[in-house]
């Protein structure tokens, strides 16, 4: 009964290592896909409407969109420039500019198709 515990411990463990790999794969394309997102949507002209994603003037926005894994199963995608959260929620001076919400809100519809069989 010993021999058959150790057994079944070994497998579960190196199964739970090949889904935890695999969980990680698959988050890194979700939030490829969200980053490609928002890069496509700050490709409109400079002059932008409040409530749109702004224009590119310089391409620092775009450029800075990047990923940062901060756990496990936590990748992190936005802009690295600083002037990036003043635009996505606006200032006392200034409306929004969403570009990032847009980015996620039209690419989680796609995480199923990533996710859905492993659940």
């Amino acid at each position: 009964m010993l021999k058959f515990y150790m057994h079944s411990r070994v497998f579960v463990d190196k199964t739970m290592r090949k889904l935890e790999a695999e969980v990680q794969k698959r988050l890194v394309i979700a939030a490829t896909l969200v980053e490609g997102e928002a890069k496509r949507l700050l490709s409109g002209p400079s002059v932008s409407a409040p409530g749109t994603p702004p224009g590119v003037v310089t391409g620092a926005l775009r450029g800075g969109i990047t990923q940062k894994r901060v756990g496990r199963f936590t990748i992190l995608v936005g802009p690295s420039v600083l002037y990036g959260k003043f635009l996505e929620f606006g200032t006392r001076n200034m409306s929004a500019r969403p570009f990032m919400r847009p980015a996620f809100s039209n690419t989680v519809t796609k995480f199923p198709q990533f996710f859905g069989d492993l659940l």
